[in-house]
């Protein structure tokens, strides 16, 4: 990571530059190598958390497109509290209760 002074060629620079990016903060200018978001292939438990996510996605839309479940559920959320992740709160509940 380098810190570069203000006033220099970079100080109009944001963003990614090639393989470094530019960053800007309070008064420095930083300047870090980009991240490497390759292609890692998921682990077998990734793949197990991403499938259930998926499942408790499926469940919570099911209740937001059903008015009556809706309805329902708007009386079970706290002030504040959205009904889809309420659901999604609710199905690992009951899953983890199996």
């Amino acid at each position: 990571m380098g810190i570069v002074e203000k006033g220099s060629l970079l100080s109009s620079v944001r963003g990614r530059v090639g393989d470094l990016v530019v960053k800007h903060y309070k008064d420095k200018i930083v300047v870090t190598k980009a991240p490497n978001f390759g292609p890692d292939k998921p682990t077998k438990l990734q793949k197990v958390h991403r499938t259930e996510f998926s499942k408790a996605v499926a469940y919570a839309k099911s209740i937001i497109l059903n008015p009556e479940k809706k309805k329902a559920y708007a009386k079970k959320v706290k002030n504040g509290q959205r009904i889809y992740n309420y659901a999604i709160q609710e199905y690992y509940r009951n899953k983890a209760k199996k």
